[in-house]
C-alpha cells in the first residue's frame, strides 16, 4: 500500500502511535466523503511491544488498517477532556520566547 502521509509520534520503547494515511481501498462505496478520505492504519506501542500488530492468513500485520477519522475525533476528545501533555503546555520559560 502507498501511503501518502504517515507520522509516528513518541517513543517506541516507552509509548508512541503511528497515524499513516492512504488512499481508500473501497473507493469511497463503503463510507461517506470525509470518512473515506480518512483511510490508513495506526499502531499503538507502549513499552517497546507494537499492541497492533497481528496475523491474518499467516502473514505478520505490524498495523491496524482502519478509517482514522473516529480515532481521531476521540483522541481530539481525550485531550481536550484531559488537557495538554505536561511538556507540550506553555509555561514561563516558552511564553517569554
Amino acid at each position: 500500500m502507498a501511503w501518502l502521509w504517515q507520522q509516528l509520534a513518541g517513543d517506541t520503547r516507552r509509548f508512541a502511535i503511528r497515524l499513516a494515511f492512504a488512499a481508500d481501498p473501497h473507493q469511497g462505496r463503503a463510507a461517506a466523503p470525509d470518512l473515506a478520505a480518512s483511510w490508513g492504519s495506526f499502531e499503538l506501542w507502549v513499552d517497546g511491544l507494537n499492541l497492533c500488530a497481528h496475523v491474518e492468513e499467516g502473514e505478520r500485520i505490524e498495523a491496524v488498517p482502519r478509517y482514522l477519522l473516529p480515532l481521531i475525533e476521540w483522541l481530539e476528545g481525550a485531550i481536550r477532556v484531559a488537557g495538554a501533555p505536561l511538556d507540550a503546555r506553555p509555561n514561563a520559560c516558552t511564553a517569554a520566547r
